[in-house]
């Protein structure tokens, strides 16, 4: 049996194509309301910058920027997997298919790494919180 031959042989059926045309849609939707939302807060920033003080909006942007380029680079992949699904079923193209689902996949794995982490953080400051309130009735 050679690299190409399966034992399940996978049919892509109109339910099918309309499923993962959806898909890539509200993805392609996701990713531009993301962008516009960063957008939105690099102008909130710059605005901001006159009423607070050139120094203290600095100090926000920066804090602001690991988020936001985090963001952008998610959403490029996500943007960039939704078109290849819809290259995909509207070309019958394997290749762009697989591309796109494995950029999905990346997508996915992660978002669900940084929740993991955001949640630990969680967790510490939690614990970190009640070991100080702890100390502070005693």
């Amino acid at each position: 049996m050679n690299n190409t031959e399966t034992i399940f042989e996978l049919k892509i059926d109109e339910t099918t194509k309309n499923n993962f045309k959806a898909v890539s849609l509200w993805a392609k939707i996701n990713a531009v309301v993301a962008f516009i939302s960063i957008g939105i807060s690099i102008a909130t920033i710059i605005l901001t910058a006159g009423m607070i003080g050139a120094d203290a909006a600095g100090s926000l942007f920066g804090q602001q920027f690991i988020a936001m380029s985090i963001s952008i680079l998610l959403n490029v992949v996500l943007l960039s997997a939704a078109k290849n699904i819809q290259k995909a079923v509207s070309f019958t193209d394997q290749g762009a298919f697989n591309k796109g689902l494995g950029e999905l996949a990346r997508y996915l794995k992660i978002i669900g790494i940084l929740f993991i982490v955001a949640s630990i953080l969680v967790i510490i400051i939690f614990l970190f919180l009640l070991l100080v309130g702890g100390f502070g009735r005693g």
